[in-house]
């Protein structure tokens, strides 16, 4: 049964399996089924997550990306050829 046209990833079920969480994008999305049939997956919140799961009690654990960190440096050799 398709939850997603839009795709996702890193699916979670919450506790009671009434409810399919995944990331799209950037955006935590929602979906509840029931009886076999899915309802039209919300939007929850928008962050940049690059990781999470879904607590006992239904709260969300997540890991951030550190956005205080300067960006790593490229170096490209001048006698390779792209």
């Amino acid at each position: 049964m398709p939850v997603s046209t839009g795709g996702g990833r890193q699916p979670r079920w919450s506790r009671d399996s009434r409810e399919l969480f995944f990331l799209e994008g950037n955006k935590m999305m929602a979906v509840s089924i029931r009886d076999g049939l899915t309802d039209r997956p919300v939007m929850l919140f928008e962050k940049r997550l690059l990781e999470f799961d879904v607590a006992p009690d239904g709260r969300f654990l997540a890991v951030l990306p550190d956005e205080t960190a300067p960006p790593a440096p490229v170096h490209v050799d001048p006698g390779s050829r792209i």
